[in-house]
């Protein structure tokens, strides 16, 4: 257990909110705006033919296979290729991805690109399989699964998105798309992965699309995107697996909880439980299996016994059933029990749009962090055990909604341009007047984005919610050049 600390360190970062993250004084850090990208635009109405540009690799395109082979591979070169470059490392790219594009040393990104070819010409054939199976042993060994290493995305990802800007530098607009689709194709099939921290790098590949999507439509020769982004997957992520998964691996780790209304256990098999549950508080597999141990464990969970005894008698059980029960048991089924219903309580809210499930998400989070804290409070470690398993579900909805959001955002911008092109270049008064093409909703709040004129500006926004922080939030300003000849 102890070779998954960092994975499960990253995954309880990526998904807290950024103001529990790095709580500190106002004095030490400039507090964080609403990400706002200036667009200076031309008029482009949607190609000749609508379906001609995807960014997603079409079903007779696809070809039999496995792409998860081919993602692996991919990643083997990026490490083989890393260490025989190393000019070409993470600051570098990471430099270079963050310059306006007429700022990069154009040769030295070209060989940078060259050099990492062979990995990225597998990405491609990773996305051009017909499936893409993520075989992890998760059932059978929990978390004791040997998760994989995905860093290597992240510099694939840098990679593409270089590509891409050579070929806008280089007028090959149409190969810009295509580049862009290999990016979406990986994040398409990173998200149907069984694990939420896979799922998490392919919303974070996705958004690197989305943003040089955006720096492309500035191109003079760009095409309109509209219905390309439109065709995309809803979600492109799709994270109903892994989240099952999250809800169920409990079971991986200590199945006999699934039998566990059905046979009492006497005290010793609950002692032998309750060991198995606390090593995943600590990590290890080495707990120690002595009488004090053993004796420990159970004092602190007989505190709990009377009111685990109301538990049952609520339930339905009769006073002779449960002072029948040997008393361990009667807690396990308590603890067991106030598990599944805080569980299910965050679960249920996922089969919901997520503006209409964010508020049930909040208080079922509450509800997770007082039972939490309740269970430390009367000493009752197993209860904290088995919740612990669960991951930050509300801000894993927040991020697979934002990027929704930012695709449904960018459909906008296309709209945009759209009614420009067939109004003289005119941006539209209110989103209402674009006619053309239906103008999608804030995925993050079940409503039109925010628009408005500002002298020659349009104003796109969409806030941040409630739960997240002013990065959740974005804002397009955008301006309307003469259409291009």
């Amino acid at each position: 257990m102890k070779r998954n600390l960092p994975w499960l360190i990253a995954l309880s970062l990526a998904t807290m909110p950024a103001h529990r993250r790095f709580a500190r004084a106002a004095n030490e850090v400039e507090a964080p705006t609403v990400p706002t990208v200036q667009l200076s635009v031309y008029p482009r109405s949607e190609p000749e033919y609508a379906m001609q540009y995807l960014l997603e690799v079409p079903y007779m395109e696809q070809r039999p296979g496995n792409g998860a082979l081919y993602y692996e591979r991919a990643l083997s070169l990026v490490t083989k290729i890393s260490g025989e470059y190393p000019d070409f490392n993470a600051d570098t790219l990471s430099a270079w991805v963050g310059s306006p594009l007429d700022k990069l040393p154009l040769a030295k990104v070209r060989q940078a690109v060259s050099v990492f070819e062979p990995a990225l010409h597998h990405l491609d054939l990773a996305g051009r399989r017909e499936r893409c199976t993520w075989e992890y042993p998760i059932r059978e060994e929990g978390f004791r699964t040997e998760w994989p290493v995905l860093g290597g995305f992240r510099t694939l990802t840098r990679v593409l998105r270089l590509k891409a800007r050579l070929q806008m530098a280089d007028g090959e607009t149409e190969q810009a798309v295509d580049t862009l689709t290999i990016g979406m194709s990986a994040a398409r099939d990173l998200g149907q992965g069984p694990l939420v921290v896979q799922n998490l790098v392919g919303i974070a590949i996705a958004a690197n699309m989305v943003k040089e999507a955006a720096l492309m439509i500035e191109h003079p020769q760009a095409p309109n995107l509209y219905w390309a982004l439109t065709a995309l997957p809803r979600p492109l992520v799709d994270m109903r697996r892994s989240l099952q998964m999250e809800a169920g691996i409990l079971y991986a780790e200590l199945p006999e909880l699934k039998a566990l209304e059905r046979t009492p256990l006497s005290n010793e098999e609950v002692i032998a439980i309750w060991n198995k549950a606390m090593s995943l508080l600590s990590l290890t597999d080495d707990r120690p299996d002595t009488w004090t141990a053993r004796l420990a464990t159970a004092g602190g969970a007989l505190k709990v016994y009377p009111e685990a005894q109301r538990h049952l008698l609520e339930r339905g059980r009769t006073v002779e059933e449960v002072e029948a029960l040997p008393a361990l048991y009667v807690v396990l089924l308590y603890q067991h029990d106030h598990y599944r219903r805080v569980r299910d309580a965050i679960h249920k809210w996922h089969a919901l749009p997520y503006w209409k499930a964010k508020d049930g998400l909040a208080k079922a989070e509450r509800l997770f962090g007082d039972t939490l804290s309740g269970s430390y409070n009367r000493m009752d470690g197993i209860t904290s055990a088995f919740l612990c398993t669960l991951p930050a579900f509300g801000r894993i909805g927040l991020l697979q909604t934002r990027l929704e959001r930012d695709i449904a955002m960018l459909r906008c911008v296309e709209a945009i341009r759209l009614h420009a092109a067939e109004h003289d270049g005119r941006l539209p008064r209110i989103l209402d007047e674009i006619a053309e093409v239906p103008v999608p909703l804030d995925p993050l709040y079940g409503r039109p984005f925010g628009y408005r004129l500002s002298g020659r500006k349009a104003m796109l926004e969409s806030p941040p919610p409630p739960d997240g922080g002013p990065r959740d939030g974005l804002r397009y300003e955008i301006t309307i050049k003469r259409a291009a000849r």
